[in-house]
């Protein structure tokens, strides 16, 4: 990503990349770091807003990260991937009906078009949805989902990690 952001050093999705690899490294201060200054340059990418948001909510800052998140949803509300940002934020808050009503959403919006499986499987990791989790990492697998290996760093799935599913999935769903 260093090297993209060379040769397109303008480039708002390839400069929230380095952020998003940053966050899922651990290095949560860089992260935000950088977000922010993806959004000096595109105020109005609704993705690097969201991904700033989850990293503050990461550190602690869960009211500024939720204001984050929100407006990257009102920049983009058909984001699944921000619908799953805000259910993390609720979840910071203890706002975990709400969080509960994200995943009954993105149930709801995947019988109209498409979700990745992932993104219902983070809510429910994030509810503590054990077994709901796994299911949908599971149909992430069958589906060949190309976002599965991305889910190997997120904390999200930190919960989850030290159950033998979690393990099995390393084995049969990542290249």
């Amino acid at each position: 990503m260093k090297e993209a952001e060379k040769l397109d050093p303008f480039s708002p999705v390839v400069a929230t990349y380095v952020g998003v690899i940053l966050f899922l490294a651990g290095r949560r201060q860089e992260a935000v770091d950088q977000f922010r200054r993806v959004l000096k340059m595109s105020p109005e990418f609704a993705f690097a807003h969201a991904k700033l948001g989850s990293a503050l909510i990461s550190i602690s800052s869960v009211e500024e990260g939720t204001a984050e998140i929100e407006r990257a949803l009102d920049l983009s509300p058909e984001v699944v991937w921000s619908k799953a940002d805000l259910a993390r934020a609720y979840m910071g808050a203890n706002g975990r009906e709400d969080a509960e009503s994200i995943a009954r959403e993105l149930k709801g919006i995947s019988n109209e078009r498409y979700v990745p499986s992932t993104v219902i499987a983070m809510v429910y990791a994030l509810l503590g949805e054990k077994d709901l989790a796994f299911e949908w990492l599971n149909r992430a697998v069958e589906d060949g989902t190309s976002t599965l290996p991305g889910m190997v760093n997120d904390p999200v799935f930190d919960g989850l990690r030290t159950d033998p599913r979690f393990q099995l999935l390393l084995k049969i769903g990542l290249p």
